[in-house]
């Protein structure tokens, strides 16, 4: 899996210079949230590559594969739901309908079928906006383990003989970040029609 953001820019954001073990963070935080865009949108931008085994059910008469764009259809085996196992369709009897979208639609109609696809996407490039929004959430995840101390602090105020904490409320500017981030990912949700 390629990650979506790096420690370098994770840093980069954060103006911070991470340790070894705060890199080692970073780097869990940027695959965390490279997992989490792909099954919030639905959607990768992970490399090329054939995916052997893609297993989905059939709404009406399509389904959406998971890597777009789609370069080509290898196979596609249905369930037979008798003990035989999955059952190759003549390619007749399928066609890709959006390559952008990895729109398959099924002629006949095969709604309520399990059906398995064999196919392969085109290496899709991230988007800067979204390789932003991983980095910001990436490192909000960070937030806590670089400065536990300032965990939910919004300012820190010293006087003298006296010191005042002003705590951050739900919805403040100190989250609007991660906020801003989350609605870059959600712009690039597939939105399924059925």
């Amino acid at each position: 899996m390629t990650a979506y953001t790096t420690p370098d820019a994770i840093a980069a954001y954060l103006a911070v210079t991470l340790t070894p073990a705060q890199e080692a963070q970073a780097t869990v935080a940027a695959d965390a949230i490279t997992v989490w865009i792909d099954h919030r949108t639905g959607r990768s931008w992970q490399p090329s590559a054939a995916i052997a085994s893609e297993i989905h059910t059939v709404d009406g008469t399509y389904i959406w594969l998971d890597a777009t764009p789609v370069a080509s259809l290898q196979s596609v085996t249905k369930f037979d739901g008798v003990g035989n196992g999955f059952v190759l369709l003549d390619p007749s009897q399928y066609e890709l309908v959006n390559p952008l979208t990895g729109q398959v639609g099924f002629l006949g109609g095969y709604g309520g079928s399990i059906v398995d696809v064999a196919y392969t996407s085109v290496a899709a490039v991230l988007p800067d906006d979204l390789a932003y929004a991983a980095t910001v959430l990436a490192a909000d995840l960070l937030g806590p383990t670089l400065d536990p101390d300032l965990v939910g602090v919004d300012s820190v105020a010293v006087g003298q003989n006296d010191i005042n904490l002003k705590f951050a409320s739900a919805g403040s500017t100190l989250d609007s970040g991660a906020t801003s981030a989350v609605r870059v990912v959600d712009s690039y949700r597939r939105v399924v029609l059925a």
